[in-house]
This record gives structure tokens, sequence and C-alpha cells, in this order.
């Protein structure tokens, strides 16, 4: 083999070399920008003085599964309650399916104890209604409380797997300390540069406080939260939990229908 022909042969391997290696670049670009997160279509305030998380530990292997979205953080999530509990949600609703356990912390080191539930029977239904003081007509929905030593709320969202009119209440939280101060929960469907008028699945949720919108989460792909700074630990405290109770169970039920 002549010089010549062995300068072409290895000009002819660094071209094919770098062919190979923009190829991957374009493939890796092309994956990034196809997993990227879907935003919804929000109220405008949480547009303002809000901040956004993106949520890690949503999808793959849940045995032993923890959610994380910045300094929120749980415990191990548990597909079960301890015999132990002893307070009126977890007594009247002890003998439901689908039960979830874990402990939700926030940034400022405080936590909560949540207990929630999911697949309930017909004959489950009165005690809902009973303890909840609302009438429900449909079996689909998702219930759960928040404890510590100090707050007492529990929380109930209708039609968690779609079905809700867009715009309507799709469910409430309700403090039983103060049952005056509640938290409205507001199904969204609508998905940022769709057609949106074909959407049937709740894609996410915002949460309401007097008006005002002070948070939301996403159920697309790993998940995302929006939570406003202007609200006190309390409140911070749980809504995370119940937007953690949304994306855990969300993803239960996907994983159970795969």
């Amino acid at each position: 083999m002549t010089m010549t022909m062995m300068i072409c042969k290895k000009n002819i391997l660094k071209m094919k070399n770098r062919i190979q290696k923009l190829l991957l670049h374009l493939v890796l670009l092309i994956v990034v920008f196809s997993c990227k997160t879907p935003d919804l279509v929000l109220s405008e305030n949480l547009n303002q003085n809000t901040t956004v998380y993106d949520v890690k530990g949503r999808q793959g292997w849940h045995f032993n599964q923890t959610i994380r979205y910045g300094g929120y953080t749980t415990s191990k999530v548990k597909r079960g309650w301890n015999l132990g509990y002893n307070f009126p949600f977890a007594i009247s609703f002890k003998g439901a399916k689908e039960k979830l356990n874990y402990t939700q912390s926030i940034p400022s080191g405080k936590s909560a104890n949540v207990l929630c539930i999911g697949k309930f029977s017909a004959t489950e239904i009165p005690l809902i209604n009973d303890f909840f003081a609302i009438t429900l007509k449909r079996e689909d929905y998702f219930a759960g409380s928040i404890k510590n030593e100090t707050i007492n709320w529990d929380f109930i969202v209708y039609e968690p797997d779609g079905n809700s009119l867009e715009g309507i209440t799709s469910g409430l939280i309700v403090n039983q300390n103060n049952k005056a101060e509640k938290i409205t929960i507001r199904a969204v469907k609508k998905i940022k540069g769709q057609a949106n008028w074909i959407n049937i699945d709740v894609n996410g949720y915002e949460f309401i406080q007097n008006d005002k919108a002070i948070g939301a989460t996403s159920l697309l792909n790993s998940g995302r939260v929006w939570i406003s700074n202007d609200i006190n630990d309390e409140i911070r405290l749980v809504l995370s939990s119940v937007m953690t109770g949304l994306i855990v169970r969300h993803s239960q039920s996907e994983s159970l229908n795969e």
C-alpha cells in the first residue's frame, strides 16, 4: 500500500468518525427534546412569584419509591396502612383498597404523615358522603388525610382518571381544625401548543385559595409542580402532601394498567 493510499484511508476513517459523532449528537438532541415535559395551560398568576420544580422518583421501579422536587421530599411510599392509626379518617376507611402512606417534608424541615385511599366500593360511598358532607354520584375518587401534631387536613378528588368537565371543582382540601378554611382542587386538561378541544384526560391540577391559584401539579411524563412563594409553611405542607399523593397515585394506576 502506497503512502498516498494510507493517508487517504486515514482521512476516510477520520471523516467516518466525525460523521458518527455528529449523528450521535443529533440523536441525543432528538431524545432530549422529545422527552421534554410539555407545559399545562395554567392560571396567569402562577407565572409570577412561583417556584417550579421537576419531579424525581415518579417513574421507574416503585418498590421503596420516594418522591422529590426541590427541597420537598417523602419517606418511602408504603402501599398499605399501619393498624395503629387512630384518628377519624383512618378509622372510617380502614377497609378501603389501594392505600398509600408516606411522610411529606418541606424545605423548612416540617413534615406530616399522609394517608391516601382510592378504588372504593359502592358500599363505602355513604361513608365518604358523611365524612366530607358531600354527595357523590360516582365511585371514582381519591381521598386522603394530612396530619401532624398541629395540623389536620383532609382532601378528596373526584374523577381522578378523567370524565370531569373543564373548569368545574374537581375536589376539596379541608382544614378539620377550621372547616371554613378550604382549598379548591381544579382539574387541568389543556396543554400548551396542542389542539385542546380533543383532550379528555386530566393532565394535572390547580389548587385555588381565596380565588387565587397557589399551586399546580402536572401528571405528564415525570411530573412537575408549581408552588407559590407567598404561602405559609402549613399551606405549603398541605399542598405538597396532596400533590405527592396525586403523583404517586397516578403512577401507580399507570403501572397497574401496563
